[in-house]
């Protein structure tokens, strides 16, 4: 199952972050281009009561391409 989880501000990538590390397909849409750039580069990274960090995939709206079968 492919999941595209729109909006990746503080909650968004929290929850982006668990679903690709427990090995879910997950892209995450975000509208701010140098935060989709640095979660490509660097990946999630989680701090305070869980520190984690997860390599994730990030497009910004008009780059996102195919389907999802939950959004």
């Amino acid at each position: 199952m492919r999941i595209a989880l729109v909006g990746a501000g503080s909650m968004g990538t929290v929850i982006g972050a668990l679903l690709s590390k427990a090995g879910l397909d997950v892209l995450m849409v975000d509208a701010n281009r140098e935060h989709v750039e640095a979660l490509n580069a660097s990946g999630a990274t989680v701090t305070g009561h869980l520190e984690l960090r997860v390599p994730v995939r990030a497009v910004t709206p008009d780059a996102w391409e195919g389907q999802a079968d939950m959004v």
